[in-house]
Order: C-alpha cells, then sequence, then structure tokens
C-alpha cells in the first residue's frame, strides 16, 4: 500500500522518524522514502505546508513526531494519505499491532493493513471492538458470544483468514487506567475520550507496540471509530499510531486540499 513515503520534520531532519521510514521500507517491499522540512521562514500555516507537500509528491504515507500532539491530530485528519505519528524518543516496532474497529468499511481496511504490516515482521495482530452505544452493542452483554462471533466473522472476511489474527471484544473503561494528568489529558465530557482511553488501556495491558486505525478526515457522516475516537487516541497515545485512509477517501482530500492551497507559494523542500 506504501509505496512513496514522506518524513516530515521541522528544521531540523529527526534521526528518529528517518529511523522510522527506514523500518517501514525494509518490513513492506517496494517503498521509495523522500525526505524534507518546512522552511521556518516560509509565512503561513506549517499544517498547510505539510498538506501541500504530501499532496504534490503524491505521498502514501506522511510521517511525522508528536512534538505536538495537536498538530500530529490535525495532520492525521486532513492528511491526503494515511499518517504515521511517531511520538518523541519511541522507536517504532512492527511486531505486536493493534487495530480497533467498528465493524465499518473503513476499518476492515485498517484491518488488513494491520495484520500485513505484522505479518512482515512475523509478528502479532490484535483486532479489538471496543463497547459503545450503538448496534451491534445493544445485547452485547446478554449474548456475548453473538458479537464475539460478529467480530471474527468481520476480520476474516476483511483479511481473508482469521486465525493470524486475534480478535478481542472489550467493554469500555469509565473510569481512566492510563492518564497521568499530562499535557495531553482531555476533559472527560470530549466526545469519544472514554473509548480513547480504553483503546490505550488495552494497549498498555498487550504491550502494543503499533496502533493502527481508520479515518474519515473531515467527512460529516464519520462512524464514531473513524472521527473522535481516532483524533483522540492520536492526541493521547504514547506509542506510534498509524491512520489509514482508503483510496477513494484520498482523492477526494487530495481535491479538497488542491483548491484550498490554490494559489498559495510552494513549500521550499530541501
Amino acid at each position: 500500500m506504501f509505496e512513496r513515503i514522506v518524513v516530515a520534520a521541522g528544521s531540523t531532519l529527526d534521526s528518529g522518524l528517518t529511523a522510522a521510514a527506514e523500518t517501514f521500507r525494509s518490513a513492506l517491499a517496494g517503498s521509495a522514502v523522500m525526505t524534507f522540512h518546512v522552511d521556518a521562514k516560509r509565512p503561513g500555516d506549517t499544517l498547510d505546508g505539510l498538506l501541500h507537500h504530501a499532496a504534490a509528491e503524491e505521498a502514501d504515507l506522511l510521517i511525522l513526531g508528536a512534538r505536538s500532539h495537536v498538530t500530529a491530530r490535525r495532520v492525521a485528519m486532513h492528511a491526503p494519505c494515511s499518517v504515521l505519528m511517531v511520538p518523541d524518543h519511541v522507536e517504532l516496532k512492527l511486531n505486536r499491532v493493534l487495530v480497533p474497529v467498528d465493524f465499518s468499511a473503513t476499518s476492515a481496511e485498517a484491518v488488513r493493513e494491520g495484520a500485513r504490516i505484522a505479518a512482515s515482521v512475523g509478528g502479532e495482530c490484535t483486532v479489538v471492538a471496543v463497547e459503545c452505544d450503538d448496534d451491534p452493542w445493544l445485547d452485547w452483554r446478554d449474548y456475548p458470544q453473538r458479537l464475539q462471533g460478529r467480530l471474527e466473522s468481520f476480520v476474516a472476511e476483511a483479511v481473508g483468514r482469521k486465525n493470524d489474527v486475534t480478535c478481542l471484544v472489550e467493554p469500555i473503561e469509565r473510569t481512566s487506567q492510563i492518564r497521568d494528568h499530562g499535557p495531553h489529558e482531555l476533559p472527560r465530557n470530549i466526545e469519544g475520550t472514554d473509548i480513547a482511553e480504553t483503546v490505550l488501556t488495552v494497549a498498555a495491558r498487550l504491550r502494543t507496540t503499533l496502533i493502527v486505525m481508520g479515518t474519515r478526515g473531515r467527512t460529516v457522516a464519520s462512524a464514531l471509530l473513524l472521527g473522535s475516537v481516532t483524533e483522540k487516541v492520536v492526541q493521547m497515545s504514547p506509542i506510534p499510531v498509524l491512520t489509514v485512509k482508503q483510496q477513494g477517501e484520498r482523492l477526494g482530500l487530495l481535491q479538497g486540499l488542491l483548491e484550498r492551497l490554490r494559489g498559495q507559494p510552494p513549500l521550499v523542500v530541501n
């Protein structure tokens, strides 16, 4: 899926990001890695610079650091390609992959990508469905095996097999187990926060090294896990997060981005 990888950095290129790109290139054959940095003297929004360059290079994957998790969240939602967020001082490893799903077509794409990444290094892939106030969760406490069966069928349909992927149905965590009152703490009343915290709690329990999630970017009708929850996970996660976009969504975002940036000066690339 990733044939052109763009590595984004600030005034100096982060060695951790280039190492992450090399990890992907070695694991996923055929990837071509490019690097660039945003010119600090360029007027305007750095976010626009990142998005403009990703579009100009027709990138399949944009890798960026998380010195600012808020910027990483915005890029993940608006980029015309998939985005990998690698927190500062964290080494990217692909051996334990966690894929949260909401039974949508876009999360099925994330399952396929997560399973492929884990398989490339002989690692483990776990797919988790987190409780929410939506179908098919309405009767799951009375019939837990029914939902487990649906999740296994969903995964088998997505990847053509289920023996290589672990399926996990997880009740939501109403009280936090992962927040440390750090800079990325979010108020409890923000939509999707409980589910995002549950995802990160599961990730910590499984010693996950990479979270893979689907996203519909700016689409108004985003499903729960493909909108607010993905944003919160990117914003709070202490481990790398890969947000995956489908081809149709990428094309729509690319068209909108080019219209938005039309007439702006090009990004300076070194």
